[in-house]
């Protein structure tokens, strides 16, 4: 027997450990008879249960009952006080399985997992360095709030495609501030094509002796974190947060949402955005059948609300009833463990292929059967009141801005009035939250009454016009802290201005930038920026120029360079900028270094830290 045969059967054998090919192949047959005699009749859609949370709405917190809706009595920064120490006695998961085929586009190189992409191009962080970043951040708040020490538990769900690459990330990055024991990669298996309506199994066209695998679907999730056991570890732990690989302002809305959902006792809390009827997003909504009464809230794909609705009911500003699901939720962990021992984690599933023509008996390509890591919410027991499961609906600049769409893609969805959701769009709505942070105030005013932003185009893609703004995790947990600690104390004298500030222990006092200001400072020291003036006049648009945007916010460099002298490669020829690395003092400056003494950094002592200046060139 040849090699390869040995090795088609090897891989048969694992394939049908991790689902037996017989039930499988039975499973899509089910599914694809059952899709084919839906009644959309047995389905009555309706709003969920839902509770605005916008902090520059006045009140921030309502619910979706009333005309207006009823007002919730919680100032928004114990929201997010609360969201902070709920955070920190929470659980992380992850789902992380793609390349970003489909955010890529064109590029060309070695694979990159989509964590490895960067949230941005000021700071030059990838999403997963931020993610981490972050958790340490709510370690920290803890800590220093009570003097508690946790370690919150990271589970990153990886694929065959991701998971060597994503394990490369953190073990060559230390982790990024978290402990190698409190960070767990389980990896999802594949399962196999189905070429034909009577789901036979697809071969590799380029190898006859290998079945062609697609993943299964972010639902395998449960499967997988059941089949690990770790569930019986998390019983003083308050909610379990499954969340997606590339949207930077997750980390952020999540405070609070938990906040919310614990200062009221909530079991399940989806997070939501304003959707527009035809969005490539699913809707949240309340489903019951009028036989059964049973209600359940669950996310429809956006590819079938229209089974259901022929056309939905929108609002004033043309957003639908049904708002967006950003599959990001919480479940409480007594929930979710009874349902984990239940259930074992296997959960319903679904057959979603592309047909030829209207005939639909001929696939335009190879299918599978999945599931959806959201869908688990259907077995959740009846017990579970509708103002129990909860879809926390947040601002969209608060909210949602996801890398997953190509240039061309994006190019497309902004001419039919849709968004974008592309690295373009996400990077400069990161930029955006920052902003509005800075200058966040308790709301006297409705959100929609928000100061626009000027727009420009950027590669074909418009986008709020401001200065470009990343604070570290630490010096921005929480939109009151940013206000609190920093606000008007940092100032940007034009659009153009860039400021990436990184340092565990860093405040700031005054600091005035005219140009691309970057200041990393080592995490043992304390810094204070004050009376710190970049004079340098930036030049005229050149920041903008699309070939840096489009091909820099699609591709991952080592992020361990941010830690030492290390300049964002994103300044375009003639562009000013200062890059400050304070990661050594004096022994008498060491000495005497802690929150109450800080060491200065003003526009004397810079000079001692100044590496590059203009164009990048080393000084």
């Amino acid at each position: 027997m040849t090699i390869k045969k040995l090795e088609f059967l090897q891989q048969v054998r694992n394939l049908d450990h991790n689902y037996p090919l017989r039930r499988y192949v039975d499973t899509a047959r089910r599914l694809l008879h059952d899709d084919a005699r839906t009644d959309a009749a047995d389905m009555v859609i309706e709003p969920p249960y839902t509770v605005h949370l916008d902090p520059l709405h006045d009140p921030p917190i309502r619910t979706s009952g009333g005309a207006d809706g009823d007002v919730v009595d919680i100032p928004w920064d114990a929201v997010e006080v609360e969201g902070l120490r709920v955070a920190a006695a929470s659980v992380f998961v992850l789902v992380a399985g793609g390349l970003g085929e489909r955010l890529l586009g064109d590029y060309v190189g070695p694979p990159i997992t989509k964590l490895g992409i960067l949230t941005d191009t000021v700071s030059g962080m990838s999403f997963l360095h931020m993610y981490c970043r972050t958790l340490v951040v709510f370690q920290n708040a803890i800590h220093t709030d009570t003097g508690t020490r946790v370690k919150i538990p990271l589970y990153i769900m990886t694929s065959d495609d991701t998971h060597a690459l994503i394990n490369n990330l953190l073990r060559s990055n230390s982790y990024y501030g978290l402990e190698a024991d409190q960070v767990v990669c389980i990896r999802q298996q594949g399962v196999p094509a189905l070429s034909t309506k009577d789901c036979a199994i697809a071969l590799d066209p380029e190898n006859p002796y290998k079945i062609l695998t697609k993943p299964h679907g972010h639902g395998d999730v449960h499967r997988l974190l059941y089949r690990l056991g770790c569930f019986n570890l998390w019983r003083d732990k308050s909610y379990v947060v499954f969340f997606q690989d590339t949207n930077s302002l997750t980390m952020k809305f999540i405070v609070p949402v938990l906040g919310y959902g614990a200062l009221h006792r909530k079991r399940v809390l989806f997070a939501a955005t304003p959707r527009k009827p035809g969005e490539a997003i699913g809707a949240l909504c309340r489903t019951h059948s009028p036989s059964t009464q049973v209600y359940h809230t669950v996310n429809i794909e956006y590819s079938e609300i229209c089974k259901y609705i022929t056309q939905e009911t929108v609002t004033g500003d043309q957003y639908s009833m049904l708002p967006g699901n950003m599959n990001v939720f919480c479940i409480d962990v007594p929930t979710y463990v009874r349902l984990l021992e239940q259930t074992h984690g296997i959960i319903a599933e679904f057959i979603n292929p592309k047909y030829t023509d209207a005939t639909n008996t001929t696939f335009k390509k190879p299918t599978r059967v999945e599931c959806m890591m959201q869908d688990f919410s259907k077995y959740l027991p009846e017990s579970c009141g509708t103002h129990d499961i909860v879809a926390c609906l947040l601002p969209p600049w608060y909210s949602y801005n996801p890398v997953k769409n190509s240039h061309r893609d994006a190019l497309v969805k902004q001419a039919a009035g849709l968004t974008t959701d592309s690295a373009i769009s996400a990077e400069f709505a990161y930029y955006r939250w920052f902003r509005l942070a800075l200058s966040f105030q308790t709301p006297t005013v409705h959100s929609h009454n928000l100061c626009p932003e000027p727009t420009v185009s950027v590669a074909g893609i418009l986008v709020p016009h401001g200065p470009r703004i990343v604070l570290d995790p630490f010096l921005s947990p929480t939109l009151t802290h940013v206000a609190n600690a920093i606000g008007s104390r940092l100032r940007c004298t034009t659009l153009q201005d860039s400021v990436f500030i990184y340092g565990r222990f860093v405040t700031v006092q005054s600091l005035c930038v005219s140009g691309f200001l970057y200041v990393c400072v080592d995490d043992s020291l304390h810094v204070c920026i004050h009376n710190f003036t970049e004079t340098t006049p930036p030049a005229q648009c050149t920041v903008l120029d699309s070939s840096h945007l489009t091909s820099l916010s699609c591709t991952s460099f080592h992020d361990a360079a941010i830690r030492g002298s290390f300049v964002p490669a994103i300044c375009p020829e003639g562009f000013p900028m200062y890059c400050i690395t304070v990661q050594a003092l004096t022994e008498d400056e060491v000495r005497g270094n802690s929150a109450t003494n800080p060491f200065v950094l003003d526009d004397a002592t810079k000079l001692r830290f100044l590496q590059y200046s203009m164009c990048c060139t080393p000084i």
